[in-house]
């Protein structure tokens, strides 16, 4: 379920994700602190009262909310935010542009998937379906971003959809 904050969503139950989009025209640090005090406040109304965030070189983690687990992407003006109860989740959100470095990237972070892209019709939304499912599953998994090797990790259960000009893409258990 998308909602658009500051519309609050409902919490999700077993085998859902909650993703709310916060917009902001402003820089990303500051879009990275709202989107943030956006999930502590979601998580509080929901009764996690003590709700809070702890850095972790993989992204934050939370605390005293029992099994929920969250993932935070970011765009240009646009933070996503993923919520969910008893397992991990990852979300990521690529804008779908060309750009000039396009293979190149595909071909040192996605290994196996860079002729599909280079022979879709649209190259560039193909790339950001991609790779937005390649960061939220890295997310899911916890893992850093590092160039394509063999055993990277598979995404258990994968949803995506196209927002406007955004591939968007969360990983969460079967």
């Amino acid at each position: 379920m998308l909602t658009r904050w500051p519309e609050r969503p409902a919490a999700p139950g077993p085998r859902e994700v909650a993703v709310v989009c916060v917009t902001l025209d402003a820089p990303r640090s500051a879009l990275r602190q709202v989107a943030r005090d956006c999930a502590i406040n979601i998580l509080r109304a929901w009764g996690y009262d003590s709700a809070s965030l702890k850095e972790e070189p993989t992204g934050p983690r939370l605390v005293d909310c029992g099994e929920m687990v969250l993932s935070f992407a970011y765009t240009i003006d646009c933070a996503w935010i993923g919520l969910a109860r008893g397992h991990s989740v990852g979300i990521d959100a690529t804008p779908i542009r060309d750009f000039d470095e396009l293979q190149e990237v595909v071909q040192t972070y996605l290994g196996p998937e860079s002729s599909t892209i280079a022979s879709a019709v649209n190259p560039a939304a193909a790339f950001a379906a991609a790779w937005s499912q390649h960061e939220a599953t890295l997310k899911y998994h916890r893992l850093p971003l590092s160039e394509w090797r063999t055993g990277i990790p598979k995404a258990p259960r994968h949803l995506s959809m196209c927002e406007a000009d955004i591939a968007l893409s969360i990983v969460l258990d079967q």
